[in-house]
């Protein structure tokens, strides 16, 4: 029992690593995205974007991480897994 709570634990942890790394990614490629605008214009229309994507309800991040659990709970024998 321990071990599979330790082997849960740790599927876990890898999901979240999964998403923060993805989540650092997107940031890193919005950051350049905005400072290789070109004039106002660019930057206005990149921002917009940028806040668009804020006001959906679930990012990629949240989704994958959402359909991993669920992929790890589908794949549990245990009843109730």
């Amino acid at each position: 029992m321990a071990t599979t709570a330790f082997d849960d634990a740790r599927k876990l942890l890898e999901l979240n690593v999964q998403a923060a790394r993805a989540g650092m990614e997107e940031s890193s490629a919005q950051l350049k995205a905005l400072l290789a605008a070109r004039d106002v214009s660019a930057l206005s229309t990149l921002l917009a974007d940028l806040f668009s994507q804020f006001s959906k309800p679930e990012g990629q991040q949240g989704r994958c991480l959402r359909e991993g659990c669920l992929r790890h709970r589908s794949a549990d024998p245990r009843p109730g897994g």
